[in-house]
């Protein structure tokens, strides 16, 4: 369906708000006439606006007599197809929709041109053993994993093509893995802080495997250039003058950014030299403001339904790791 050319500054609204992670699963999206009102457009128009996007997102549907809202969780498929692809993440991150959403974007407006069904599934890893998510997949072709469940799971035998996003560990060569270039967030965010003058940095990072390799590159290439690292921590309890700090994650700068203000009523970002990784912050406007090495979250979920379908099609074919390049946002400055 096309976009209606009246309706396209409330339809763009929309779109910003969803990938910024304004809604929730389950949460009700503006009515109709509250549309009206905020964008001066026509009940029809408006009308035909939210069509667009319930035809464009399927996660958007309406509800007879109480409204549209906003499912991620909902069935994605068209009528034409024979492959079916499911596709896990925990439920922390189904709620907040931001990264998963743009990923989940990629994977499904791929699927959709070429008719490939892909289900949502909530799976806590903390919950849930590595034999019950092979259970899930079965009748699935293929399975897409959208967080790091290779930081609980020593064995993953899916019995299936699957890909991981934000995963580095490739189960004996059964999982593809899709993430940020490790090797070029590195290299900018030596040269930020060699640019500043840093000889000493820092390294913030979780003990995900896919986030230590970030940490592990940049060690090793920042001591190519005279600049001195410690080995990753998970939490810094003071911050030095003249040292720079690196977050392996938007998500834990952003931790730190929030119990740095709530004990100094200051900004860490103004008063040190600190920069992340993966670009988090600008999906969702509630993050913090900071240098970081950015990706392209929707790129990362289409790579992914490519490098599944095309193991689908042809089951002998190698797993793969795959990195896409980022670029560096130097913000707030």
């Amino acid at each position: 369906m096309k976009r209606p050319d009246k309706a396209f500054a409330m339809t763009r609204y929309l779109e910003e708000q969803l990938l910024a992670g304004a809604y929730s699963s389950g949460a009700r999206m503006p009515s109709l006439r509250t549309l009206m009102r905020k964008f001066g457009v026509s009940y029809g128009t408006a009308r035909r606006g939210m069509f667009y996007l319930c035809e464009k997102y399927p996660g958007i549907g309406k509800e007879s007599g109480r409204g549209t809202y906003f499912s991620p969780e909902r069935e994605q498929s068209t009528p034409a197809g024979n492959s079916s692809i499911i596709v896990f993440c925990e439920e922390k991150y189904f709620s907040s929709a931001g990264l998963y959403f743009s990923a989940l974007k990629g994977i499904t407006s791929a699927a959709q041109k070429e008719g490939v069904t892909i289900k949502s599934m909530i799976f806590d890893r903390s919950a849930h053993d590595a034999a019950y998510m092979r259970e899930l997949t079965a009748g699935y072709d293929g399975a897409i994993l959208l967080w790091q469940y290779d930081a609980v799971y020593q064995e993953l035998d899916l019995r299936v093509p699957a890909v991981g996003i934000m995963m580095e560990n490739s189960f004996d060569g059964s999982v593809s893995t899709v993430d940020l270039d490790p090797c070029l967030a590195a290299k900018l965010a030596v040269r930020y802080f060699k640019e500043h003058g840093i000889k000493t940095v820092k390294i913030l990072s979780s003990m995900n495997n896919a986030f230590l390799l970030r940490g592990k590159i940049f060690a090793m290439l920042a001591a190519e250039e005279g600049i001195r690292c410690f080995a990753p921590v998970e939490e810094c309890t003071s911050y030095r003058a003249g040292t720079g700090y690196l977050f392996t994650s938007d998500e834990w700068a952003h931790a730190a950014c929030l119990k740095y203000q709530e004990s100094c009523g200051r900004e860490l970002a103004a008063d040190h030299r600190i920069m992340g990784m993966d670009g988090k912050q600008l999906l969702l406007p509630e993050y913090s403001r900071f240098p970081t090495v950015a990706v392209d979250w929707e790129q990362i979920g289409t790579a992914a339904y490519n490098e599944c379908t095309a193991r689908i099609r042809d089951p002998r074919m190698a797993a793969k790791k795959i990195f896409l390049s980022g670029w560096f946002v130097n913000y707030p400055e």
